[in-house]
């Protein structure tokens, strides 16, 4: 369970909770990303959204007519998400993004909008998640990661300075009082880990 420790950055969603979490993204930040995730879905049916949170992507995709699953670490997130989810077609686990609770090839798409995938700290964790994201896929299905561009000048920059881990890739931002650690990756970080090895 050291290693969950290490992922879960628990200490940010406590002191912020759902409504802060949900605070910290603009309406016009949300409108796009649903937008681009019912893009992304269109002409599918079963979608798994990871890193679900409060529902902010799961449950306008429902609402669509989507059938979503949410996964997230935060049982408090995953517990105001059920609340918001009634007569959807969307269900809701708590859960960890490197063993996923699904049977193989059981989703036509993958999200994982915002930062989920940044919070994993070690990119043998990383790989992990990426290669259940593929085993949870069915044949043609596609897997959607969002991720900061850690490659900007200005990223690289911090990085150089404040930066941390292998590669100087681990960074912590302060939003409102609560701390949160990433990992930023660039496209040559982002191109190490594949192709995946067992994928």
């Amino acid at each position: 369970m050291k290693r969950e420790a290490r992922i879960r950055p628990a200490g940010f969603y406590k002191v912020l909770g759902p409504e802060g979490l949900a605070a910290l993204v603009a309406p016009q930040k949300t409108r796009e990303d649903v937008a681009l995730a019912r893009k992304l879905c269109r002409g599918v049916r079963e979608v798994l959204d990871l890193a679900c949170g409060y529902g902010r992507i799961a449950l306008p995709l429902a609402s669509c007519g989507f059938h979503v699953e949410g996964l997230d670490l935060d049982a408090a997130l995953v517990r105001r998400a059920r609340r918001e989810a009634k007569g959807l077609p969307l269900g809701y686990r708590v859960g960890d993004m490197r063993r996923l609770p699904y049977g193989n090839g059981s989703f036509d798409r993958v999200l994982c909008m915002w930062s989920g995938f940044q919070h994993m700290l070690t990119r043998a964790d990383q790989r992990r998640c990426l290669r259940e994201a593929v085993r949870v896929l069915r044949p043609g299905g596609r897997a959607y990661f969002e991720m900061t561009d850690g490659g900007t000048a200005a990223i690289e920059v911090r990085l150089r300075r404040e930066g941390r881990g292998p590669g100087r890739r681990l960074a912590e931002w302060d939003l409102r009082g609560a701390s949160i650690r990433c990992f930023l990756h660039n496209r040559a970080t982002l191109a190490a880990l594949l192709p995946l090895p067992g994928a």
